[in-house]
């Protein structure tokens, strides 16, 4: 993140629009501390700086007193979800978007950390997370225009988890590697982070869930007719055995052979 550019600098210019002078923030995986800093750059009075990497607030602890800061924030090394504030915040600051923009929990975690520590009318940094997708083929080569496949407005999300289904009808028949992902990201208005493959690349790229086993076990040279239709089918849970640390992504890409 931290020579992420496209990620980082609309992140921060958001942060400079929405955090007051007095306010109280709470950033939820503050990691390095880079947005606890901008936040305090910005005026707020306190921030707590929440992550469970003792490592990376070590760091971030050791900057915040060159940079004479650490009077205003207090360090909370444990999961925001064993956190218990003395004060609702003015700003929440949820930065943990992933490749998959859902995948490192981030809807369980937004909408505890929400309801917990905002105070009613509190601005959530970012505003809204989509996830876009499209067929992919050979060299990342895209087969139909992206879809947007989910968009959430963090003030008002109560569901935990995703679930969905999309279907692409190709313009002519092709060799279908897999579903290309990808975050499309708006931290407040006009400060966006878009993760597309026609936009500059950014630390979180692209993810690409491949096609089952059934259609990789074709022997080399083998002739077949590729596919026109993609049936996609995506869920993103808590993780069963860790749901407060970890995602659970499962998906089923229905477009057999057709032909030979």
């Amino acid at each position: 993140m931290l020579f992420d550019f496209e990620r980082t600098l609309p992140l921060l210019k958001a942060i400079k629009k929405i955090v007051k002078k007095g306010d109280v923030v709470v950033d939820v995986g503050c990691g390095l501390g880079i947005l606890t800093f901008a936040a305090c750059y910005s005026g707020a009075k306190r921030v707590y700086a929440i992550d469970v990497d003792t490592e990376s607030l070590e760091f971030a602890k050791r900057h915040a007193k060159k940079f004479k800061l650490d009077k205003k924030i207090i360090w909370l090394a444990d999961h925001s979800y064993n956190v218990d504030l003395i004060e609702k915040a003015d700003v929440l600051i949820q930065e943990t978007v992933g490749a998959s923009a859902f995948d490192e929990n981030f809807l369980p975690t937004l909408v505890d950390a929400r309801n917990r520590f905002l105070k009613r009318g509190g601005k959530i940094i970012p505003e809204e997370v989509s996830l876009y997708g499209a067929p992919c083929g050979n060299k990342g080569k895209l087969l139909a225009p992206p879809k947007r496949l989910a968009h959430i407005l963090t003030q008002s999300i109560t569901k935990k988890e995703l679930k969905i289904n999309a279907t692409w009808r190709l313009k002519e028949k092709a060799k279908i590697k897999g579903i290309l992902l990808w975050p499309h990201v708006v931290w407040t208005k006009g400060c966006i982070t878009d993760c597309s493959p026609s936009s500059k690349p950014t630390h979180w790229g692209q993810t690409l869930l491949p096609l089952g086993t059934r259609y990789q076990a074709v022997p080399h040279g083998t002739r077949y007719h590729t596919v026109t239709t993609v049936k996609f089918s995506l869920k993103i849970t808590p993780h069963p055995k860790n749901p407060l640390y970890n995602s659970q992504i499962e998906w089923q890409i229905a477009s057999p052979y057709e032909g030979k």
